[in-house]
């Protein structure tokens, strides 16, 4: 008993043997036109990276100018806190979780 074709895997045979294969010219032209592509996008990105760092530059700036600066007793109370980590938990070591010292 031999394999019978279905009518959508004829169709599809007809199909596909009435598309062109692509020739090498062609896809050598599709690969070049890429390539330029890219690169010009390459340019493009290159050429608004300065902009990019001032527009940073700009921004931590006017950040700083915001935040303040701490007086010293500030600073002393913030030194005095105990740093967390992800791995504190209520059951850990007694200590200040919960930042009473900075009140």
């Amino acid at each position: 008993m031999g394999l019978q074709r279905s009518g959508v895997l004829l169709r599809l045979e007809r199909w596909w043997a009435g598309v062109p294969q692509p020739s090498t010219l062609q896809l050598g032209f599709a690969t070049a036109a890429f390539a330029v592509v890219f690169k010009l996008a390459m340019l493009y990105d290159e050429s608004c990276e300065p902009e990019r760092a001032a527009m940073k530059a700009r921004e931590q700036t006017e950040a700083n100018a915001r935040a303040g600066t701490l007086t010293r007793r500030e600073w002393e109370r913030l030194q005095q806190v105990r740093p967390h980590s992800p791995f504190d938990t209520q059951r850990g070591p007694q200590g200040d979780t919960t930042h009473e010292g900075l009140r």
